[in-house]
């Protein structure tokens, strides 16, 4: 839904979805509340174009590839979590960061919640195993 929309299996005038339209600053604001304080740090456009649409959609989107690597009960390890799209893969300790960032855009308390899971130890024995592969 946060992508950019196209054609619609609907008749006119709902044959096109424009999630720009649909997601503007007031409905991104109020379901990433924490996401403009992101933005402004991370987006070089920020301060012409304020906080977008796709802008979201590329913090989202990982995530979501994340997910369905995790519930189709495919290895995030050794070789990473490909980001359809792009040539991309991102590693154990990448895909935490994804979802920390993403948790710190929908509410601070889980970011904080999510940081302070006892994840830090399994993702250092993680980057000791993949780093012995490669040698």
């Amino acid at each position: 839904m946060l992508d950019k929309g196209d054609v619609s299996a609907l008749p006119a005038p709902f044959d096109r979805a424009d999630h720009d339209r649909i997601w503007d600053a007031m409905a991104l604001n109020r379901v990433f509340p924490g996401a403009r304080q992101i933005a402004r740090q991370q987006d070089p456009d920020f301060e012409h174009h304020g906080l977008t649409r796709q802008w979201v959609y590329t913090k989202v989107f990982p995530v979501r590839q994340i997910r369905n690597r995790i519930a189709h009960h495919e290895s995030l390890t050794p070789k990473g979590v490909p980001i359809t799209g792009t040539n991309t893969r991102l590693t154990p300790r990448e895909c935490h960061h994804a979802c920390l960032e993403l948790g710190a855009m929908i509410d601070r308390d889980l970011r904080s919640f999510l940081e302070n899971l006892a994840v830090t130890n399994a993702l250092n024995e993680l980057d000791s195993f993949t780093g012995s592969l490669q040698t």
